[in-house]
């Protein structure tokens, strides 16, 4: 059930909170120094996702840049790139992601898919057009998050959405929030309440997914986060290991003229 959850791990806590607010607390971040810089993200977890950076300003604080990812999973790879403006509570990106499912193809038009459904497809990969737009409000000794996406698939055909994981087809996306507490020294841990919506084109009533997060600040350059969503609506009648989406990664931070990884 839980080989596939963080199939989302781009959408939920790499959103929650943005990159400036998930690294505040024992963070150097604020205090450096504006520049050009060079910068990296690796999470090791149910998936592995590897993230580049090149931009100006306080890297994972305040900047603008480029960046570009490759995300394994046990039934997909990903390849992405595009540009990213990172403030201290609010981040949007742009990107083209290609996708290429190991089993997954388009899906016949029907009503309601299962998941016998989504194995009984030729194999056939997708480009995309991400949107991404996502804020925290820090509040004392809590925090609100909040995220809207959306994703292309020119293509037009109905698919199984590897980072919605949904079954979609033309426009799709989501929208997010959360609210959470943090707690003990500098809020280095954080324990929240999800929940998620997730809609496209195909008409159909929009899925539902709720559920709980922690994560773990070590340090400026140091993570670990946990997070499962479970749905509570939709059209569909999936397994839980298509229904469930999530994150459960150690994720590290390194740049040019930054602090060194570390922890506690």
């Amino acid at each position: 059930m839980l080989v596939n959850l963080a199939a989302a791990a781009g959408l939920l806590l790499g959103h929650p909170p943005p990159e400036s607010a998930a690294a505040q607390s024992k963070a150097d971040w604020p205090d450096g120094e504006e520049r050009w810089f060079l910068a990296g993200r690796f999470d090791a977890g149910l998936i592995l996702k590897a993230s580049a950076y090149v931009g100006y300003g306080q890297p994972f604080w305040m900047w603008a840049g480029l960046q570009a990812a490759a995300t394994g999973a046990t039934d997909f790879f990903t390849v992405s790139t595009g540009i990213r403006l990172s403030l201290p509570i609010l981040e949007f990106t742009a990107e083209y992601r290609r996708t290429e499912p190991y089993l997954r193809g388009p899906l016949p038009v029907k009503d309601s898919y299962d998941s016998h459904d989504l194995g009984d497809t030729r194999r056939e990969g997708y480009d995309a057009i991400d949107l991404d737009l996502w804020g925290v409000v820090p509040l004392p000794y809590s925090y609100i998050f909040a995220e809207v996406t959306a994703t292309w698939l020119p293509d037009r055909k109905r698919r199984y959405e590897e980072s919605l994981r949904a079954v979609v087809d033309g426009w799709c996306g989501a929208a997010r929030g959360a609210i959470g507490a943090r707690i003990g020294d500098d809020g280095w841990v954080r324990i929240g309440m999800l929940a998620e919506v997730v809609v496209s084109e195909r008409p159909a009533l929009p899925g539902v997914r709720i559920g709980p997060s922690l994560q773990l600040v070590f340090g400026p350059s140091t993570d670990l986060v946990l997070a499962g969503l479970w749905p509570v609506s939709g059209e569909d009648d999936f397994e839980p290991i298509d229904a469930v989406t999530g994150a459960v990664a150690l994720r590290w931070r390194l740049t040019t003229g930054g602090p060194d990884i570390s922890f506690p």
